[in-house]
């Protein structure tokens, strides 16, 4: 549900409330044999653990804009919470989830009458809650495993200064400061009582436009992001111990983008860019828990082009490409091998696992009547691979568990694949009709990666071909 409403000149309030129910059986990852056998089928593991998810949530808030001389101040309020139970290997994880959000921003254009427009902000983000944990005993609760309670406060802190010259040329200079804790309390007796780790940091950023005329546009950019790892990467339960390696990502990352109008019929975008990172989270999954490792040092290439065009009045096409090159340039990690020897192996050089270098995209949006669109869109994606190697195909070794004898399995990297789509609105009064039809020709194929499994297990089903229908009802007061 959303209201927005216009108090007065000048004065904008928008509510927002939302809510959802979700249970389904996971299937689970499968490796290359499993899932040659059959895509669709449930890893054993999966069966005899009864991997699911009941997953339940809300969120409801407001935002609000006011005028104020020649500025604009708004404010924002959130509070949601999630329940989430879902069964995995060896545990069964019970975690009832809040989150509170807000914040403020202040706007002042034309300051002092020069030509600067300034903003300054602040955020806030908290997402709290207690996590439980049983023994997983084929799909029922077990004895108590772990039992805790955790909170991930985020305050940030922002300013911005925009400089507007005679309408060809501005730049805009920002600085944001974030600050991260996560905080673990143990409910169990023989757990760590209390345990805190802080990321704090700065980023700049500082971006130029360029339009020598109204169809141009030119736009360098250059700024620093940093990305903290997740609450479960962090820690495995509220009892564990906290990773003592793990840090966040973080990156300078500079761009070069243009947009070009052409004959009043045509809109061209395209952007490169050149991204210098420090410790990049290379996936690893260990009892379907995500246990990343921090690369020393990557870098990002990247390409995005675009282009949206009006054939006819009643036609429109779209088309999109990018090219991101993701490079691991110095990072080493143990890998198992058939001597049952952990050997350090040397991935420089290497591309980030489960991310394809090429991408294509393409529609066609047909609009024969006023009330009436129809679509047909085509989506495209190069090889993935599913470990560090970038091997086409080779080998996985591991251990089922600790002092196990090591096995074996064949893997192999997901080839290229295209998807077609149909979708179709109809719109009557304030009801609009819609449907879809997803992966129309039900190509069966391996939709999600999930890389450097610990058993091999990378290969997780794309989704069948299906059926859509739905109803949207617009009221306007």
């Amino acid at each position: 549900m959303a209201f927005d409403y216009v108090a007065a000149p000048g004065t904008h309030v928008a509510i927002q409330a939302n809510g959802s129910r979700l249970d389904s059986r996971l299937p689970g990852s499968l490796n290359q044999s499993q899932f040659d056998a059959d895509p669709d089928g449930a890893a054993p593991a999966a069966a005899t653990s009864g991997f699911g998810r009941g997953d339940n949530r809300y969120r409801a808030g407001a935002r609000l804009e006011q005028a104020v001389g020649n500025g604009i101040a708004s404010g924002y309020f959130f509070y949601g919470g999630r329940s989430l139970d879902f069964p995995i290997t060896a545990q069964i994880v019970d975690l009832n989830l809040h989150r509170v959000q807000g914040g403020a921003r202040l706007r002042a254009d034309r300051v002092a009458r020069s030509p600067l427009d300034a903003t300054i902000g602040f955020d806030y983000d908290n997402i709290f809650g207690t996590d439980h944990r049983w023994v997983n005993e084929g799909g029922a609760r077990g004895s108590l495993l772990d039992d805790g309670y955790f909170s991930v406060p985020n305050l940030g802190a922002y300013s911005q200064i925009e400089w507007r010259g005679a309408g060809e040329f501005g730049v805009t200079l920002g600085m944001r400061y974030d600050r991260v804790t996560y905080r673990f309390e143990s409910y169990l007796s023989g757990g760590i009582p209390e345990r805190e780790k802080v990321f704090d940091h700065l980023s700049p950023r500082l971006s130029a436009v360029w339009s020598p005329d109204l169809a141009t546009s030119l736009y360098p950019s250059a700024g620093r992001s940093v990305e903290v790892p997740a609450i479960g990467e962090l820690s495995s339960g509220p009892s564990g111990q906290l990773s003592p390696s793990l840090r966040p990502k973080s990156l300078w990352n500079y761009e070069l983008g243009a947009r070009r109008i052409v004959g009043d019929r045509a809109l061209l975008n395209g952007s490169v860019f050149y991204a210098d990172v420090r410790g990049e989270f290379v996936p690893r999954t260990v009892n379907n828990m995500s246990r990343p490792e921090n690369a020393s040092r990557s870098r990002n290439i990247g390409v995005e082009l675009g282009v949206t065009a009006r054939a006819t009045r009643h036609v429109e096409l779209v088309a999109s490409y990018s090219f991101l090159d993701l490079r691991l340039l110095d990072y080493t990690s143990a890998v198992l091998d058939a001597t049952d020897t952990l050997r350090v192996v040397d991935f420089g050089g290497k591309i980030l696992p489960a991310v394809p270098r090429h991408r294509l995209t393409g529609e066609v949006r047909i609009s024969p009547l006023p009330a009436l669109d129809l679509g047909v869109q085509i989506e495209w994606q190069s090889v993935v691979y599913v470990e560090s190697g970038n091997a086409d195909a080779g080998i996985w070794y591991f251990r089922p568990r600790p002092g196990a004898p090591v096995q074996q399995v064949p893997f192999r990297s997901v080839a290229s694949r295209a998807l077609v789509h149909l979708n179709a609105a109809w719109r009557r009064g304030p009801a609009t009709l819609f449907g879809s039809v997803e992966n129309l020709f039900r190509l069966r194929y391996a939709g999600n990666v999930v890389p450097n499994e610990a058993c091999g297990r990378f290969y997780e089903a794309g989704s069948p071909a299906s059926v859509s229908v739905g109803l949207r009802l617009t009221a306007t007061p």
